[in-house]
Formats: C-alpha cells, sequence, structure tokens
C-alpha cells in the first residue's frame, strides 16, 4: 500500500531507481523494503535522488496528517 502511494504521489519516476519488496519471514515487524538500484550512479546522483524521495514522503505525511 504504502509502494502504490509513493509511486502515485511523488511524480517521481520511482521505479526507474527503486524497488519495494516483502521482508524475511523472520521479521514480523517489516511491512516491506525499499531497495535502491545504484548501478552506474554517483554519489551525487544517489544522494540526490534519496534527497527528492524524502522530500515528497515529507509532503505526502504533511498531507495525510490534514485529513485526520
Amino acid at each position: 500500500q504504502e509502494w502504490n502511494i509513493l509511486r502515485l504521489k511523488t511524480g517521481l519516476n520511482i521505479t526507474k531507481y527503486f524497488r519495494w519488496t516483502k521482508p524475511q519471514k523472520t521479521d514480523d515487524k517489516l511491512k516491506g523494503i525499499l531497495l535502491m538500484k545504484t548501478d552506474y550512479l554517483t554519489f551525487d546522483e544517489i544522494f540526490n535522488i534519496l534527497a527528492d524521495l524524502f522530500y515528497h514522503i515529507s509532503k505526502i505525511v504533511l498531507e495525510f496528517k490534514r485529513t485526520i
């Protein structure tokens, strides 16, 4: 569910850099794991992609809090 919200609301081509996967069954506390594809990316590119992602996540969280 969180992955679908991120894909729809970020406005980023999130599937280009990230993949959502289920955790191993040994850890019941985790709902999912977000994996980043970093092949052929520089540190600056990785940093900027993550900064954009966290910016959009904070916007989504604020939007959600306003609706409660």
